[in-house]
């Protein structure tokens, strides 16, 4: 069986309230895609996350904090168009690719 064929998409989201200095908030969704093959878990998704939460943190918010988290065996664009008809256009999304982050 070719890789492609064994491989599946997780997509682990985390849904953030943000707060600036200045006292905006809002709320962000962040979105790790990471395409997992064989016995490789979706831990690379997660710790991509985290390290854009951290990054949000340092440079863009003062507060950051989990509202919820998702993880799905989908791909982060299926999960990003229901979570935008969910959320009926209250939420900013920001898309990652773990693949990328893991090289």
């Amino acid at each position: 069986m070719p890789p492609e064929a064994s491989s599946v998409k997780i997509c682990s989201c985390q849904i953030l309230a943000v707060r600036t200095a200045h006292g905006a908030s809002s709320e962000l969704a962040v979105l790790a895609e990471r395409t997992i093959t064989g016995h490789s878990g979706s831990s690379l998704a997660r710790q991509t996350l985290e390290r854009e939460k951290r990054h949000l943190r340092l440079f863009f918010y003062d507060k950051v904090k989990v509202v919820s988290e998702i993880e799905r065996a989908t791909d982060c664009h299926s999960l990003y168009f229901q979570l935008r008809s969910a959320y009926a256009g209250q939420l900013s999304f920001d898309l990652l690719d773990a693949d990328i982050a893991a090289h």
